[in-house]
């Protein structure tokens, strides 16, 4: 957060360092918390310890990280999560790395599973295609979806794994990339940018220079949420105004696309990615269960370190694999 635009212009670099290490501190006294006390609220943490001026920015920063503004942040969970410090944008997106990665593996598209039966010594799964059978099943799908019930099953699920899910809930995060016909920032390598403006949303940006140069603004918590419900565009109209308030109007005429995410309004996502709410950080390791010998649960959630990641979900997904694997030896 070394480039941090204020309203009015760019903030003098002490300045800049100030708010940094606000924000540090805040997230320091919040995950000391969650290692030695009660599991409570991250906003309690930062009420004990006030930011002061940057108090809003502190705010800001926890939602980008956790999708959750913090009342609704459980200091255990927050402590629990170990960062890589690595995080690498890929040029064609995700998609295309795991299509790339799998592509020795046959994957069904648009054929959503609606039901499962696991009331018998197999597993049968309902989709618009028809009925599939399996001996066991790995089910890699965001905590929203199962607690709203979206997919249903046969029994239901015990009870604490209801629990579970409605626990480690999704917050908002979305990102919007405005990708530029030439460079039109000047930087030499991959640069952050924070832009506050009094009434507007506050707006990351990671700036990534080259041949296709991109800058990806992030937004996160209840502020993207109303943009979210203001309509198509809101979102990306916001990040791309505060775009313009730090760099000026003139880089609008290189903007080659603008592309933005909803996976708050997308119906088989249900928002960024999961945070536990206070009190029940301990509830994430349930995902790690298995169930009959047949059902196992895999994505970022049920991880108890990295959750919330890439990486995290693709780990949990080859545990899970391996898992199964050892039951069908152990059945064969």
């Amino acid at each position: 957060m070394r480039n941090l635009w204020l309203e009015g212009g760019w903030a003098a670099p002490e300045v800049a360092n100030a708010a940094a290490d606000a924000v540090d501190a805040a997230f320091d006294a919040v995950r000391a918390a969650g290692e030695t006390g009660p599991d409570e609220p991250a906003q309690a943490v930062l009420d004990r310890a006030p930011a002061g001026q940057w108090a809003d920015l502190v705010r800001h920063w926890f939602c980008l990280m956790t999708a959750s503004p913090p009342p609704g942040i459980s200091t255990r969970d927050f402590a629990a999560y170990r960062d890589t410090e690595f995080n690498w944008p890929v040029i064609d997106g995700y998609g295309a790395l795991v299509r790339a990665h799998h592509a020795h593996v046959p994957v069904e598209l648009d054929c959503p599973v609606t039901h499962i039966d696991w009331s018998g010594g197999g597993v049968r799964l309902a989709t618009p295609r028809g009925e599939v059978r399996a001996r066991t099943v790995i089910i890699a799908v965001p905590t929203a979806v199962l607690a709203q019930g979206r997919i249903t099953f046969a029994p239901h699920l015990p009870v604490s794994l209801a629990e579970a899910f409605d626990a480690l809930r999704l917050g908002v995060a979305e990102k919007v990339a405005i990708g530029f016909d030439r460079d039109v920032f000047g930087y030499d390598e991959r640069t952050g940018v924070t832009v506050c403006r009094s009434g507007a949303a506050t707006v990351n940006f990671q700036i990534l220079p080259g041949e296709r140069p991109v800058a990806i603004g992030h937004v996160a918590g209840p502020v993207a949420g109303a943009l979210l419900e203001d309509g198509a565009g809101a979102l990306a109209d916001a990040v791309r105004s505060a775009l313009t308030a730090a760099f000026g109007n003139d880089i609008a005429e290189r903007v080659a696309d603008v592309r933005a995410t909803n996976w708050a309004g997308d119906p088989l996502i249900g928002g960024a990615y999961s945070c536990a709410v206070p009190g029940l950080a301990h509830l994430r390791a349930r995902l790690l269960d298995t169930l009959g010998d047949r059902l196992l649960f895999a994505g970022e959630a049920a991880r108890l370190h990295d959750f919330s990641t890439c990486h995290g979900a693709h780990l949990s997904g080859i545990d899970a694999a391996g898992r199964a694997l050892r039951l069908a030896r152990a059945a064969a």
